[in-house]
């Protein structure tokens, strides 16, 4: 946003409080030059694997993330219910009155990955009419699967980090280790290779237990 000079920060990460108790957040308000208009943004990052097995009907409902404790439809249900609605409570326009705004106009942009079945990428990105056909994608597989495939060349992949799912890439990745390789019997881990490929290994038990 400091690169565009069509756009001005005005604050980020600024709390709604109702008294002593915190409602939630703003993320970010900007000014728009072009629009002559603040904008109200929420951000999110996300990475959700698809767990539409058995080829059931398309539902954001089939996205999980890594650890299945969050689900696409719910966070989205929770941006779109509850964090943009703040700006209409009388908390929300208190606090955007701080910063001399009225009706601000609202965004929403959720960034991160979405991850299909290994070898169902095609046929899975046709029955998800709900997403944007150009999301960033990746893959998993259980971590029998991917020892069978790379057996005899698994130095082709790296480890990446949680804090570096997004940005780091295979240059910068680590060395996939036989310590990780055993995490991934417990928690699912990303790995990337020279093509940018990212991929989760899962466990072998995954997804019938979180």
């Amino acid at each position: 946003m400091r690169e565009d000079p069509a756009t001005e920060l005005i604050a980020h990460n600024i709390p709604v409080r109702d008294g002593n108790t915190t409602l939630g957040e703003f993320d970010v308000l900007y000014y728009c030059h072009h629009t002559g208009q603040a904008i109200h943004l929420e951000l999110a990052v996300k990475f959700f694997l698809n767990l539409n097995i058995n080829q059931q009907a398309a539902s954001l409902k089939h996205w999980f993330g890594p650890n299945r404790a969050d689900r696409l439809d719910r966070k989205l249900a929770r941006l779109t219910e509850h964090q943009l609605p703040l700006a209409n409570t009388d908390a929300g326009r208190d606090t955007l009155r701080q910063y001399n705004i009225e009706k601000p106009a609202q965004q929403l942009q959720i960034s991160g990955m979405l991850f299909y079945p290994r070898g169902t990428g095609d046929q899975q990105q046709a029955l998800n009419p709900h997403l944007n056909p150009l999301h960033q994608r990746g893959y998993w597989q259980t971590l029998s699967e991917f020892i069978a495939a790379n057996q005899t060349q698994p130095q082709l992949w790296r480890y990446l980090a949680k804090p570096s799912w997004l940005e780091n890439h295979f240059s910068s990745a680590h060395e996939l280790s036989e310590e990780q390789l055993n995490s991934a019997q417990e928690r699912p881990i990303m790995i990337i290779n020279a093509a940018e490929q990212r991929c989760f290994l899962v466990p072998d038990h995954w997804p019938t237990t979180p």
